[in-house]
C-alpha cells in the first residue's frame, strides 16, 4: 500500500480538491467518485489505484484522466472494508495504465485467470452500441466510438451496430432509485449523528431517498431483472458491446464531477465495463469507449479491451 488517494464526499457527486493531471493551463474535473486513483494513475505517481463505482465512479474518471478503469461483474471483490452506499450497486474495481495491470491485480485478488487468453476464441464479436442516451454523446465522444470500431476491424474483430432492446431504456432512473433508496438507509446513523457535517448535495440525495418507499425498489430491481432477459439473445450474438464512456471530454471547473450518464444501467445490471482511452477531443483532454461484457464473463471483457488498447497503440 502507497496511500490513500482522494474521493469525493461518500463516493458521491461533491467534489474534493483533486484536479485532472491533464488540464493544460486550465482546471477539468477528474471525474468521481475515483477521483483521486484516476489522477495518481494518470500522473504516473502510482500503476494502479482501487475505485469503487455504484453509478459511474470507475468508468467516468479514467476516461476523464485518460487511464483504463475495470468495474468487474459485480460481487467480484469483496466489498468487506467498504463504507457502503447502495450494497446492491457498489463494486470494488481498479484504474490502470494499462488492460493488462488492470486485469492482473483484480485477477489476483479475485483468483481468477483474468489475464489469460480465452481459450478456443475465434474472432471478437463486437456490437457497437450508443446506448439509449446516444443522444447526449458529443462529437468527441461519438469520434471516439467510430475510432475504437475501427480499430477493433483492423485487428480482425467481426463488428457490427446494435440498438438495445426497449426493456432497457429507463434503466438510469431504475439505478438512481436504488442508489438513493439504500444510501438513506446505509447513512441513518451518520445521518441522526452527524448531519450538518454533510454537504447540501449529499443531504439532498439521502433526502430523496429517505422519500422514497420499498415498491420503488422492488421495481427498479424487476426492471433490471427484466432486462437481463432481453439482453440473453443479444448476449448470444455478440462477445462485447462497444458503448460510450462518458458524454464527452472533461468538463471544466471543479465544481462538479460530470454525469454519469453512460454508466448508470451497467452499474445497475452489474456487467463487467472495461474503459480504453481512445484519444483527446478538441479541448485537448482524453475521450475513450467502454467495452461491456456479459455478467461474469470478465476474462472476455478483458481480453477485448486489450485487443482495442493494442490495435490503437498501432
Amino acid at each position: 500500500v502507497i496511500g490513500k488517494t482522494v474521493t469525493t464526499e461518500f463516493a458521491t457527486f461533491h467534489p474534493g480538491p483533486t484536479v485532472n493531471p491533464r488540464s493544460r493551463g486550465s482546471d477539468f474535473t477528474p471525474g468521481g467518485s475515483s477521483s483521486g486513483s484516476a489522477a495518481a494513475v494518470a500522473a504516473g505517481m502510482v500503476p494502479l489505484a482501487f475505485g469503487t463505482q455504484t453509478a459511474g465512479s470507475i468508468i467516468r474518471p479514467a476516461a476523464y484522466c485518460g487511464v483504463v478503469g475495470y468495474k468487474p461483474t459485480f460481487g467480484t471483490l469483496p466489498a468487506a472494508g467498504i463504507k457502503p452506499l447502495a450494497p446492491s450497486l457498489d463494486t470494488l474495481g481498479v484504474l490502470a495504465r494499462k488492460v493488462d495491470d488492470a486485469a492482473w491485480f483484480v485477477g489476483l485478488l479475485a483468483r481468477q485467470p483474468f489475464a489469460d487468453a480465452v481459450p478456443g476464441a475465434g474472432p471478437l464479436r463486437i456490437a457497437v452500441c450508443g446506448t439509449p442516451h446516444w443522444d447526449r454523446a458529443q462529437p468527441a465522444s461519438r469520434t471516439a466510438l467510430a475510432q475504437a470500431a475501427a480499430a477493433f476491424e483492423r485487428a480482425g474483430a467481426q463488428v457490427s451496430d446494435i440498438t438495445l432492446p426497449a426493456a432497457c431504456e429507463g434503466l438510469d432512473a431504475a439505478q438512481i432509485a436504488v442508489m438513493e433508496y439504500e444510501a438513506a438507509a446505509a447513512f441513518m446513523p451518520e445521518a441522526a449523528s452527524h448531519a450538518r457535517d454533510f454537504s447540501p448535495a449529499f443531504a439532498a440525495l439521502l433526502a430523496r431517498g429517505a422519500g422514497r418507499d420499498g415498491h420503488e425498489l422492488y421495481y427498479a430491481l424487476a426492471r433490471a431483472e427484466a432486462a437481463h432477459k432481453v439482453l440473453e439473445p443479444v448476449w448470444q450474438a455478440v462477445d462485447v458491446l462497444l458503448c460510450p464512456s462518458t458524454e464527452g471530454e472533461a468538463p471544466a471547473g471543479l465544481d462538479a464531477t460530470g454525469d454519469p450518464i453512460f454508466n448508470r444501467m451497467w452499474s445497475l445490471l452489474g456487467n463487467p465495463c472495461v474503459h480504453v482511452p481512445v484519444g483527446s477531443g478538441p479541448r485537448g483532454m482524453p475521450v475513450g469507449v467502454t467495452v461491456v461484457g456479459p455478467q461474469r464473463a470478465d476474462r472476455l471483457a478483458l481480453a477485448a479491451g486489450r485487443l482495442l488498447e493494442q490495435s490503437l497503440a498501432g
